[in-house]
């Protein structure tokens, strides 16, 4: 979840139900309405993690697993633009974690793993969204 300055609530959520990746758009502060955008498509998704960029747009990042790739989805208003960034080579699922650095860019955390003994903590930082 993040807030934007007038203090309305976005919330990045997989779906349960199928596996995609959705965003809450609050329309109120108290999110008493509030309108669903589909980042992915139901499938082998993880949990989402999302930040507000300096315009105060939203990125959220999420694992796909069918494609073996990290994505981010950069969203203006109800238009979003979902952006490969990397590949996950030994498999993925095993935490995903972002924030802005001092440029503003987003920079992600996440685990490389085959397995308990078998993994690395790999730092992703785009150069190419827009």
């Amino acid at each position: 979840m993040a807030v934007r300055a007038d203090g309305r609530p976005l919330i990045a959520y997989l779906d349960m139900t199928d596996g995609a990746i959705k965003l809450l758009d609050c329309h109120t502060r108290e999110c008493s309405t509030a309108g669903t955008i589909t980042l992915a498509e139901p499938g082998r998704n993880t949990a989402s993690v999302m930040v507000l960029d300096r315009d105060g747009r939203p990125l959220v990042a999420y694992q796909d697993l069918d494609r073996e790739r990290i994505v981010i989805a950069t969203c203006t208003r109800s238009l979003c633009t979902r952006t490969p960034i990397t590949t996950i080579r030994r498999g993925g699922g095993h935490g995903l974690t972002m924030a802005l650095d001092s440029h503003g860019r987003p920079m992600i955390a996440w685990m490389d793993a085959a397995g308990w003994a078998d993994w690395d903590l790999v730092v992703t930082t785009p150069l190419n969204l827009r």
